[in-house]
């Protein structure tokens, strides 16, 4: 892949973390100064995670496997974001630049 230079700068980056959970759980609320967001799954099980309120199935999610990362860049989503593991073991921590 490219590596991509976007000159979206960042003035600052809050670190989070929320407990895992069997039920849905707001990961990160809504935030219109969002540039970046990445989130660690630091738990021995899957993570699905939803980009809006609440998450009805796997199946509109995004499957975050143990120790998997996703990363999002240049504001590209600045609403709720949601998840759900498959059991309730660990964390996902969260940094989201402002």
């Amino acid at each position: 892949n490219p590596i991509r230079n976007n000159p979206v700068g960042s003035s600052d980056g809050a670190s989070t973390s929320v407990a895992a959970s069997i039920t849905s759980v707001t990961l990160k609320a809504a935030n219109t100064s969002r540039k970046g967001l990445l989130i660690r799954n630091d738990s021995a099980a899957v993570l699905y995670i939803h980009f809006g309120i609440g998450l009805a199935s796997a199946a509109d999610a995004i499957k975050l496997k143990p120790e998997g990362t996703l990363i999002l860049q240049n504001g590209d989503f600045q609403g709720i974001i949601a998840g759900v593991w498959e059991s309730a073991t660990g964390f996902a921590r969260i940094i989201e630049l402002t």
